[in-house]
This record gives structure tokens, sequence and C-alpha cells, in this order.
């Protein structure tokens, strides 16, 4: 938390200015107090800025899940065909 807030200031940006936070899916980017009572990253920054942060999960990740779930319905072996074109090339 604290390279973002630094990260954020060398570059001439407040954090109050910051809308979205996007991070991996990790438990440490998003979930609640943990028993150890270490806050997470999103509510640690929430905690240190006037403005509301809008949580937003990985995009990559999401797009990977929705690919090999997408990926499971087909009638062809893509890993194959993916293979077979990089062999082509």
């Amino acid at each position: 938390m604290n390279f973002i807030c630094s990260s954020l200031e060398e570059n001439g940006h407040r954090l109050d200015n910051v809308t979205p936070f996007c991070a991996y899916n990790a438990p440490v980017n998003f979930e609640g107090q943990q028993q150890t009572g270490k806050s997470k990253v999103f509510n640690r920054l929430q905690e240190k800025t006037s403005a509301r942060l809008i949580p937003i999960s990985c995009p990559a990740h999401i797009l990977h899940n929705a690919a090999e779930k997408g990926a499971e319905r087909l009638t062809v072996d893509v890993e194959t065909i993916v293979l077979k074109i990089c062999n082509h090339f």
C-alpha cells in the first residue's frame, strides 16, 4: 500500500483523486480483515482517502476464466489447434 501511495505522489497525483482500485483477485487485496486484525490493501487505501474507491477485480484474470470456461464447452481440442498454429510459424 505504501508503494501505491508513494508512486502516486512521485507522479504528481493524490490518492483522493483515485476512483477505481484494480488488483489481482487475491484475498490480500480485497477481502475483509482476517483473524490477525490486519486490513487488506483495498480497506487500508479506503481509510487513507476521503474519496470512495471502487474495487475492480483483475480484468486479465476475469478474461482468462471466461476463456477457460468457454474452451471447455467447445467440441474441438483448442490446445492442438494452438500448437499447430505455433508450429506453422
